[in-house]
């Protein structure tokens, strides 16, 4: 099991104290405070893609998050106009995600910084920066990162990498992603269980293994919302 960014454990604790970009009618559906999973459901059923896209990027875990981020990324990689920006980028936050470390979080900084804003490259890079940590520099008093930056940028990193694919099917690519998510809130799909915790170098075979398991959006059959259950998003 796994835990909330912060001690929220509703629906509407998630998005007041992360402060959820919604709609009006997302927010409507949110009055009744369904349990997270539920609201997920609710919100696909509702045509509601776009808030459940936001919804999901600030309910899962950070490292979870992450993880669906640099899917979504992966998933386009042949599609990105600056491929060794993309690449970089990816393998950078696949790094960070199993094997966390500040070195690795500030060479995700760099590449947020150097990068247009604007790109997948510098969201999904920005999403690892902010997901922990102090934002401030090294030398500088600490200053975390509020708790909704790291959803934003999550959210963000797999609109972009739905539109890239095909942005004439951006509603069937994300509904792809998002079942995704679910997957990964289940515990499936997840970064390989069977690395060390902090290899010494991290040479080039390192490297290749950080992103195995990666390129995994295929058609499969997805869990159902239903299987879902609340402590998924809450417990620790």
């Amino acid at each position: 099991m796994f835990e909330l960014p912060t001690s929220a454990a509703s629906t509407l604790e998630i998005i007041d104290r992360l402060s959820v970009d919604l709609g009006d009618l997302a927010r409507e559906l949110a009055h009744s405070d369904p349990q997270p999973n539920s609201y997920l459901k609710l919100l696909l059923r509702e045509g509601l893609v776009r808030d459940a896209r936001h919804f999901l990027a600030h309910a899962l875990p950070r490292r979870r998050a992450l993880w669906w981020a640099c899917l979504c990324a992966s998933d386009v990689l042949s599609l990105a106009e600056k491929q060794e920006d993309l690449s970089s980028s990816v393998k950078v936050v696949a790094e960070f995600v199993r094997w966390p470390g500040e070195s690795r979080r500030r060479r995700a900084e760099t590449i947020f910084r150097r990068q247009r804003s604007n790109t997948l490259a510098a969201q999904l890079a920005g999403a690892a920066f902010y997901s922990t940590g102090s934002i401030a520099p090294p030398e500088a008093h600490t200053h975390p990162a509020p708790p909704s930056v790291l959803g934003k940028f999550v959210s963000v990193s797999v609109y972009l990498a739905a539109t890239r694919k095909n942005i004439r099917q951006y509603v069937h690519h994300m509904r792809e992603y998002i079942h995704l998510g679910e997957q990964i809130a289940l515990g499936q799909n997840l970064w390989p269980q069977d690395s060390p915790s902090e290899p010494s170098r991290l040479d080039r075979p390192h490297r290749a293994k950080a992103l195995q398991g990666m390129h995994i959006i295929r058609p499969v059959e997805w869990p159902s919302a239903d299987g879902l259950s609340k402590e998924l998003f809450t417990s620790s």
